[in-house]
């Protein structure tokens, strides 16, 4: 790590200092395989440096006399954007992650955030009211914001489009903090007071500086969902701004100061890494990355190999999985690899479309996915545990849906199932018969919060034997009472996707993937699926 005046302490020296004079907990360094990119006026003028985790390998990556700021960094990490002010001009650069190849890619423009590896979103206009997508290959560029004819409510600075275009998020003087907005401007939500609001790197949420010490997190809807961290009022450097999740979402970083100070051009910022579990802190105090008198700000992080390791979805206990990959045709084939595979066949191919350059199917009219032949597997295997997991990745073609509207269910006609997952308007519905239910599986579990907001969402329903659990994009929303109960009673219905057997409860929207287990995921699985994501095999 850094030493006092940023040379010279090693690593070992560090983290007995860290842990016996102030009680952070140790990192796993193995696992800090990755680097930071961060703002420092250590030199006199504001330049950009970077450094590995792991405190080893510091450079300055700019050295000029204009000053070089919000540096970050690229998807595959291979490269740098950042913001260049020459003679009171704002600017654009990108270089190579190891300061080579430096060069200017855009004009009377500032930020660079990336979009994808060769797209930038650039903010244009006096206080940053206009919005560009930058390519980097052709050097066009499109505006995204403001919408045309949206009637806005407020002046948004610096609006930042989702990961998948759906959404923006950005500032405003007044009414004063963070708001999001749907693409098209029509809808628009204040989320709170704070600033600094981005989207979380798979574009589930938003986070932002709640207040002094504490990040927030809200859904895409606006619902303030809580802390996403919150300092220990205990340390000195208690007055934190600049957050970065990592794309994998296991690590924040972000630049805190001394409690007394509050100016981000001269307080003794330094940088702070904390790892996450679950959307939760999870060392007990957070590593400090830099040691300097002057500023250290604006900092961004990689992982290597992060996005990798999260490819990694719990197989244990899986018994079917349906990731529409085919692209084509009537089958939908079950790659579980538990024999034998319970196949779907699509019934009505011209009310379902396969999604172009993803796995996925769209139900554009009223059809259904079904077994071939029965689904005697699920049914041995669940009847004997007694115990499973439903998970599905989709998105509601609307939320004026009822009924339930039937995403996944194995069962017979509206009043006879096995199990159920279904839409109520903006919530989720799990239906599942026992021993201790009638054959509608009736009491159900509801989300009851308008989980839904219209965009693709992650959705597992578990049950143990006792208890059931809904969790939406990662995270639990919804418990039952005890209820017991074993699954003797179940029948041989069929596996069905978008609609009951019998037509009369037709779900419409995209499914991306459905996969039953025959235990319940835990919450830590739930959410290791959650960051995996849909896309298998691409």
């Amino acid at each position: 790590m850094e030493g006092i005046k940023g040379f010279g302490v090693t690593t070992s020296v560090f983290l007995i200092l860290i842990s016996t004079v102030v009680g952070f907990a140790k990192p796993n360094f193995p696992d800090l395989n990755g680097f930071i990119v961060w703002t420092s006026n250590r030199d006199g003028d504001w330049e950009i440096f970077r450094m590995n985790l792991d405190g080893t390998d510091r450079k300055q990556l700019t050295l000029n006399d204009s000053p070089d700021m919000t540096a970050r960094i690229s998807p595959d990490g291979r490269m740098i954007a950042w913001t260049r002010e020459q003679r009171g001009r704002e600017e654009v650069w990108v270089m190579n992650a190891d300061g080579s190849n430096q060069r200017k890619v855009a004009s009377n423009a500032s930020m660079g955030i990336w979009l994808s590896k060769g797209e930038i979103v650039v903010f244009r206009g006096r206080n940053d009211v206009e919005t560009y997508l930058h390519d980097l290959r052709s050097g066009s560029e499109r505006r995204i914001w403001p919408p045309k004819g949206a009637g806005l409510r407020c002046r948004v600075q610096g609006a930042t489009p989702s990961p998948n275009r759906r959404y923006f998020v950005g500032w405003s003087p007044s009414p004063r903090g963070i708001w999001i907005f749907s693409f098209d401007g029509r809808f628009q939500k204040h989320i709170h007071g704070g600033c600094e609001g981005r989207f979380a790197p798979d574009g589930s949420f938003v986070y932002w500086v709640m207040s002094p010490g504490t990040f927030g997190r809200a859904s895409l809807k606006g619902e303030i969902l809580g802390e996403l961290y919150k300092v220990d009022r205990k340390m000195w450097y208690g007055h934190t701004y600049f957050p970065q999740l990592s794309s994998d979402m296991r690590y924040l970083v972000y630049g805190a100061c001394p409690n007394n100070q509050h100016n981000h051009n001269t307080s003794d910022y330094e940088i702070f890494l904390m790892r996450m579990e679950g959307l939760k802190p999870a060392w007990s105090w957070p590593l400090r990355l830099t040691y300097h008198p002057k500023t250290d700000r604006w900092p961004d992080i990689f992982i290597h190999g992060g996005k990798r390791r999260l490819r990694k979805r719990v197989r244990s206990g899986l018994i079917a999985l349906y990731a529409f990959t085919e692209g084509k045709g009537r089958i939908v084939r079950d790659i579980s690899g538990v024999n034998p595979p319970v196949n779907l066949r699509i019934k009505n191919p011209k009310a379902i479309r396969w999604i172009e350059g993803d796995n996925g199917v769209e139900f554009v009219k009223s059809s259904m996915i079904i077994s071939e032949g029965g689904a005697e597997k699920l049914l041995k295997k669940l009847r004997s545990s007694g115990k499973l997991s439903i998970e599905v990745w989709v998105q509601p073609a609307n939320l004026r849906q009822t009924g339930p509207s039937r995403i996944v269910s194995m069962s017979k006609d509206p009043l006879n199932r096995n199990f159920t997952l279904g839409q109520i308007k903006s919530d989720i519905a799990y239906r599942l018969r026992t021993t201790r239910t009638n054959p509608n599986g009736i009491p159900e579990l509801d989300t009851t919060r308008q989980v839904l907001d219209g965009g693709v969402v992650h959705l597992v329903a578990t049950y143990d034997g006792r208890v059931k659990h809904l969790y939406v994009n990662g995270v639990r929303h919804s418990e039952s009472q005890q209820m017991s109960g074993d699954f003797r009673k179940w029948d041989a219905f069929p596996l069905i996707i978008g609609n009951e057997a019998t037509g009369d409860r037709t779900w419409l929207g995209k499914v991306f993937l459905v996969a039953i287990y025959d235990r319940p995921l835990n919450p830590d699985e739930v959410m290791r699926n959650y960051k995996a994501g849909w896309r298998i095999g691409r």
